[in-house]
């Protein structure tokens, strides 16, 4: 999973395949434990998702615009739609759930 600057979040927002952006800081234990699993599902999902992730003490302007407020929040795009915000590092399996059914619509 790499960690993109804002003018890739702007482009890979934009992608027709389905994009997780991951707003994390290095001191949040929640952002590890959903790293971890968003690396697991970047393998499996290899073909059909982009998953990249964002330092939010780098990025503070777009932490703003993205109206950031509790970590991690992972946004799920397409064509530049936010389709999902899934808040705070719940149920790994249950966001993967959720995931499947939009990669089931395209």
């Amino acid at each position: 999973m790499k960690d993109i600057t804002i003018q890739e979040f702007e482009n890979l927002k934009k992608a027709p395949q389905l994009v997780v952006i991951d707003f994390y800081s290095t001191f949040c234990s929640a952002c590890d434990k959903a790293e971890t699993f968003l690396n697991i599902l970047e393998k499996a999902y290899v073909d059909r998702l982009t998953i990249a992730k964002i330092n939010i003490d780098n990025n503070l302007k777009l932490v703003e615009e993205c109206s950031i407020t509790k970590l991690p929040t992972l946004l799920v795009y397409r064509n530049s739609i936010v389709l999902m915000r899934w808040v705070g590092f719940r149920d790994g399996y249950v966001f993967e759930k959720e995931l499947r059914e939009f990669l089931k619509k395209g």
